[in-house]
């Protein structure tokens, strides 16, 4: 699950042929759940980049969060 992030392929999870394919045993759930906590940490940052990487996780969580 967290190589979904660590490789940045969040928005490769949200196609539902990819999803099915290469990410057939991640839930929705859990990946939003992990993407909550990365929010939380990149936000309490205080450097630019940061919180650029927080409101890009912030997206990628509701797309995510819309296929539950």
């Amino acid at each position: 699950m967290a190589g979904v992030v660590l490789q940045d392929k969040v928005q490769e999870y949200l196609h539902p042929s990819v999803r099915q394919a290469s990410y057939g045993g991640l839930k929705p759930r859990r990946l939003q759940a992990l993407l909550e906590k990365l929010i939380k940490y990149a936000a309490s940052r205080r450097d630019h980049a940061s919180r650029e990487q927080a409101e890009k996780r912030r997206k990628e969580a509701e797309g995510v969060g819309r296929l539950v």
